[in-house]
């Protein structure tokens, strides 16, 4: 089978580069995604496999705020049509970007199954601040056009579907992402920056506001946490925002910027903190699951499909239950067992078979 799929920004989505190499094994996969006119990338730590072919088109980007790619490429129509002349099946992540509405035309002149999947609902799970009005209006004026067009359409999770009762009445079906990252460590992090045995609090995600680096950050003020260190694993394409939050960082804060070893930060952390103010399915947190660490986050649509109180602390008084992980081993060690336990519903193994069925259905 010939599989397309659809990567609407320059940051990669984990799920297309994970589940794109793992069905490159049995089906001809083609990924379609844009670089920045300089090729500018948001390193990450998981990547494609040889056998998969990646198609590019430039753009630039003229909203600061947000990544709004605009193709400037003359070969963006050429190659998508391509996409939709050549496979049986394109599979398009979210809805709002110029290639998105390309596709949904394409899909009207080609008999090639298009699929849209998307784990959020923009302005309205997830604010966008100053845009968030302007989202209201993209649905009124665009909501039939967007889910009358695609063969299927998928959520990760029973909150986004419900939220999606709002922009659409479309029937929607649940496939929720998974992770491949394998479980192991290649060298010490705690030798890398001299951290000795104090506990590591972890975030691993881009580095920006709507992640909740800024709560990361005063967290780690707090007195109680003095001898904890705090790790942020990430960078930002903006690097005038990540700059900004190295400035004046706590003594027991480290920025990493992005690393290709993430593996190694999951192996020795003792805490997962991801304060984040939107998510649709956070793959960082179901890595952390994978390697047994307690979860303190935020209850956010997406995440709270993914997280269950026999892990994870929800609650906004993150002092308080980054503590309570910490002080109490017994606590501690249950968190830790139904973490890896709870993993292994999201096997890219198990999940994989799901979406291979659903192009084939």
């Amino acid at each position: 089978m010939k599989i397309a799929y659809i990567n609407p920004t320059t940051i990669m989505r984990r799920p297309i580069s994970e589940l794109a190499t793992i069905l490159s094994k049995n089906h001809d996969i083609t990924v379609f995604t844009p670089i920045t006119l300089f090729n500018k990338r948001l390193d990450t730590h998981y990547s494609f496999s040889k056998k998969v072919n990646i198609s590019n088109y430039r753009t630039v980007n003229l909203v600061k705020s947000m990544e709004w790619p605009i193709p400037i490429s003359p070969s963006f129509i050429f190659k998508l049509n391509n996409l939709f002349r050549n496979n049986d099946v394109v599979h398009m992540w979210t809805y709002s970007y110029i290639v998105n509405f390309a596709a949904l035309f394409f899909s009207k002149i080609y008999k090639t199954k298009l699929i849209l999947t998307y784990d959020t609902v923009p302005g309205i799970s997830i604010s966008v601040g100053k845009f968030d009005f302007a989202y209201k209006i993209f649905y009124k004026i665009f909501s039939n056009f967007i889910f009358s067009n695609p063969y299927t359409v998928t959520v990760y999770g029973k909150s986004i579907k419900k939220i999606s009762k709002k922009i659409t009445n479309r029937k929607i079906e649940i496939i929720p992402t998974g992770t491949n990252i394998e479980v192991k460590s290649t060298k010490s992090i705690r030798k890398e920056f001299g951290i000795g045995k104090k506990p590591i609090i972890l975030f691993v995600g881009r580095i920006s506001e709507i992640k909740g680096i800024d709560k990361f950050i005063e967290v780690a003020k707090d007195n109680k946490f003095k001898d904890c260190i705090f790790i942020a694993v990430g960078s930002n394409l903006n690097k005038k925002i990540y700059n900004k939050y190295l400035t004046n960082l706590p003594k027991n804060v480290i920025f990493t910027g992005s690393r290709n070893d993430v593996y190694n930060f999951y192996s020795e952390a003792n805490l997962f903190f991801l304060p984040s103010e939107g998510e649709g399915m956070p793959g960082a947190i179901m890595e952390a699951m994978r390697f047994g660490l307690p979860i303190v986050t935020s209850n956010v649509p997406g995440t709270k499909d993914l997280v269950k109180k026999e892990f994870a602390i929800t609650n906004k008084n993150y002092p308080e239950s980054i503590n309570k992980i910490l002080s109490n081993k017994k606590l501690f060690l249950k968190m830790s067992n139904s973490a890896k336990k709870e993993s292994k519903k999201y096997s890219w193994d198990l999940l994989s078979k799901k979406y291979t069925k659903l192009y084939l259905n």
